[in-house]
């Protein structure tokens, strides 16, 4: 419950003033926004890009904890006002950093909002990002930053990182979940296929095979040379709260993969490390207006040496009879995994 209610603050926050395009013409055609997942367009004048250079690369390149290997939760694109052309402002996610002192060069790409909001924006120390949807392609997330110095727009960005981060990366995902599937995710092949069997779909894209249907099990994979990309989806009966728990959870995993998801050589399976180098990762979230719980670890095969991140969820259906359990898991040894795992949890926004 304390989980619950944190993350509510946390999306509170972020979502203190949205703005959407929905003053403008309804009838107006907006490209599809670009960029890789993981990529983020940082917008603001060279001088505070200077003076802050240390506090923004502590916030945005800061490794994420679920990775084994180093690998930052964004690339960052640091733009000036004069370089911010079309093919940047068409970027799915933006962030522009504010000041009383840049004000005038990026006044042009501020909302046309209140002006004593802005002054708030400006003089309140606890102000989070204002958000803007859509402004120059669809699906598109813009914030905005307000600070009235270069100080206080760092103690800012130290404060709230965490939020901002997170923000910014579901926004990320779910982007680029509408960019995949173009909101057209129940006319996708295997959703249909998964609702079918398992009475909620999950749409993925058409370069995932099918290895296997067993025990209500669905297990695709797409696959290179040493690397794979693998989506697991089952579901179970919902009878008790304790199915929502982070240890039942994992066990439920660890039981699944044992039975179904066998390693190269006889006796080998799926499973979940237990080496305190991969820190287990739990939290509440909803997708599409249901309720769930979000897992992360590392996986790693019981009497084999191999291993990857993985990110599962347990997503309750609307009728609270039935969990619906999907997995995203890579493996790909001594290569950047931060890009497939976005896509892995892009999936899992179509997920209903």
């Amino acid at each position: 419950m304390k989980t619950a209610i944190k993350n509510l603050v946390i999306l509170s926050l972020v979502s203190l003033f949205l703005i959407t395009s929905c003053k403008e013409n309804k009838k107006q055609v907006k490209p599809i926004s670009k960029g890789e997942p993981g990529r983020l367009v940082l917008v603001s004048t060279d001088q505070l890009f200077n003076e802050l250079e240390s506090t923004i690369d502590k916030v945005f390149l800061e490794p994420q904890p679920w990775l084994a290997q180093a690998e930052a939760f964004f690339k960052v694109s640091k733009m000036d006002p004069k370089s911010f052309r079309r093919s940047f402002m068409e970027h799915q996610s933006i962030l522009f950093l504010v000041t009383k002192e840049n004000r005038a060069e990026l006044n042009a790409y501020i909302p046309k909002i209140n002006e004593q909001k802005i002054e708030e924006f400006f003089s309140n120390p606890n102000s989070m990002p204002i958000l803007a949807k859509n402004k120059w392609a669809s699906p598109q997330h813009i914030y905005f930053l307000f600070a009235p110095d270069k100080q206080s727009m760092e103690e800012k960005l130290l404060k709230y990182s965490d939020q901002i981060q997170r923000s910014i990366y579901e926004a990320e995902t779910k982007n680029y979940a509408l960019r995949l599937f173009n909101q057209k995710d129940t006319l996708n092949p295997k959703y249909k296929q998964i609702k079918n069997k398992l009475g909620m779909g999950l749409a993925i894209t058409e370069k995932f095979d099918l290895m296997k249907f067993e025990n209500g099990l669905f297990w695709f994979a797409e696959r290179y040379t040493n690397e794979q990309l693998g989506v697991l989806c089952y579901k179970i009966p919902y009878t008790d709260t304790i199915q929502f728990t982070k240890e039942y959870l994992f066990d439920l995993r660890d039981s699944v993969l044992k039975q179904n998801i066998p390693g190269e050589r006889k006796g080998s399976y799926m499973t979940t490390s237990a080496s305190d180098s991969y820190p287990r990762f739990y939290e509440s979230i909803e997708i599409n207006g249901q309720y769930a719980k979000k897992l992360r670890g590392w996986w790693t095969v019981h009497g084999e040496f191999m291993g990857g991140p993985f990110v599962m969820y347990a997503v309750l259906n609307k009728e609270g009879t039935e969990i619906f359990i999907y997995e995203g898991f890579i493996y790909a040894p001594n290569k950047s995994k931060s890009k497939n795992l976005r896509t892995l949890e892009s999936f899992a926004q179509t997920i209903k």
